[in-house]
């Protein structure tokens, strides 16, 4: 989750079934989602009662500007005594709750979770600017700007839930500088409330969709939710401002011109099907994309390390979409995921017969130097530098780039894009 200012919360803090005990403390969210809480106790019972072996304790607390807080799945990691015997504890929690307070064994129930994402506006590319009016008036003395706001975009994502792309402008004005800025932010609403871990999966999964087809290590930000809270037998929904850890993390705000697999527009008529169908594979390719993401977004520095990830990537989604028997070897695995993309109807069709046969020795042998390759790095044997059978330096990278574009493809398969779709976006890719 981007934080783009630390947030620094001082008040007093209580575990929900010892409330007559509040202990001063300050609660710091950073970058990346990171939670922390620094508590000041003065009796070792006190210390005692925060010590836990799971993240099982919910915590509240009272801080300056937000009011009530509510620290979920929280554990002691560290404490200390001064020479006065004051101790201070630190505590880390899995989410905060911000505005509003529950009891132990409350559920948190939510009706709608509403977020940004980076660089979201240049992906989704959609102005109500009019731009060319803006234009023609530069050397004017009096310039008009002219904005009409876009309607709300809404995708059904099933099971009841339902994706809005929202589109604000907020404005801001003094007496030198008038200043308005569309941006895009995403809401995930349920019909009915459901427990705010299950519209949190969804949106963590958007995330991950977007970091995929913009090929780009994309946090969430400005998370708020719909609580509904029931008073007096009348629910009302209250908002409350949502805080996490990220599981991927990008240390800075990558701010870049869009490079990715599609724009938004390329698929704008098509993108219900394709977010619906991206929500139904996940649960069996979800260890597939945290270890292609590993990979492509830095946590293997060595090109070594990249390429020995990504070849598991390849072998593992073999079996969790293809299925496996046990009977095929690794190269078995790879040289057909090769051939699905390179015999398709839309890449075989402007080969001739003999390019098709060059072609398919060319795959058998690229197949042969991977096997080569990964058999080299995972069991280094010294004989094996001799030999020219695996792939050095500049083919290494190669072979990387070309496994990675593989990858793509089969994901964009299982999408529900056509191949010559497929090809087209490959195809830009690589200009």
């Amino acid at each position: 989750m981007r934080i783009r200012e630390q947030k620094v919360m001082k008040g007093f803090f209580w575990k929900v079934a010892d409330e007559q005990n509040k202990y001063p403390g300050i609660l710091t969210i950073s970058d990346g989602g990171v939670i922390e809480l620094e508590l000041t106790v003065d009796l070792p019972d006190a210390l005692q009662s925060f010590k836990t072996t799971n993240n099982s304790i919910r915590i509240i607390g009272h801080v300056a500007n937000e009011g009530y807080v509510t620290l979920d799945e929280c554990s002691q990691f560290k404490s200390s005594i001064n020479m006065k015997g004051i101790h201070t504890i630190w505590i880390s929690s899995q989410m905060v709750v911000s505005g509003l307070s529950f009891d132990e064994d409350e559920a948190i129930h939510i009706q709608s979770m509403r977020f940004m994402v980076e660089n979201l506006d240049d992906w989704v590319e959609l102005s109500g600017f009019d731009r060319g009016q803006l234009a023609n008036q530069s050397d004017n003395e009096e310039i008009i700007i002219s904005y009409k706001k876009l309607p709300t975009k809404r995708f059904e994502l099933g099971d009841g839930l339902v994706l809005e792309m929202v589109f604000y402008c907020p404005a801001f004005i003094n007496h030198f500088e008038a200043r308005i800025v569309q941006s895009v932010r995403l809401n995930v609403y349920s019909e009915t409330a459901r427990p705010l871990q299950d519209l949190k999966v969804v949106c963590h999964r958007m995330v991950d969709f977007l970091s995929l087809v913009m090929s780009q290590p994309l946090m969430i930000e400005n998370i708020t939710a719909q609580v509904p809270i029931v008073h007096q037998g009348v629910a009302k929904n209250h908002e409350a401002k949502i805080f996490y850890p990220s599981t991927l993390i990008s240390s800075n705000p990558i701010k870049q011109s869009f490079g990715g697999l599609f724009g938004f527009k390329e698929v704008e008529t098509h993108f219900e099907d394709v977010l619906q169908k991206w929500l139904l594979m996940y649960d069996r390719l979800e260890p597939i994309y945290n270890l292609y993401f590993s990979v492509q977004f830095g946590y293997h520095q060595t090109l070594n390390g990249q390429f020995l990830a990504l070849a598991q990537v390849l072998e593992v989604f073999y079996k969790r979409i293809y299925g496996d028997n046990g009977e095929k070897t690794f190269i078995d695995k790879v040289r057909f995921l090769f051939e699905i993309y390179f015999k398709s109807e839309s890449m075989s069709m402007d080969f001739t017969q003999t390019q098709a046969k060059e072609i398919s020795a060319w795959l058998e042998n690229l197949s042969q130097l991977i096997l080569a390759t990964r058999n080299y790095l995972t069991h280094y044997n010294p004989k094996y530098e001799e030999s020219e059978g695996f792939a050095k330096s500049g083919d290494l990278r190669f072979l990387y780039n070309f496994m990675n574009m593989i990858f793509q493809a089969h994901v964009l398969k299982q999408l529900g894009f056509d191949d010559l779709k497929i090809k087209d976006f490959i195809d830009n890719r690589l200009r």
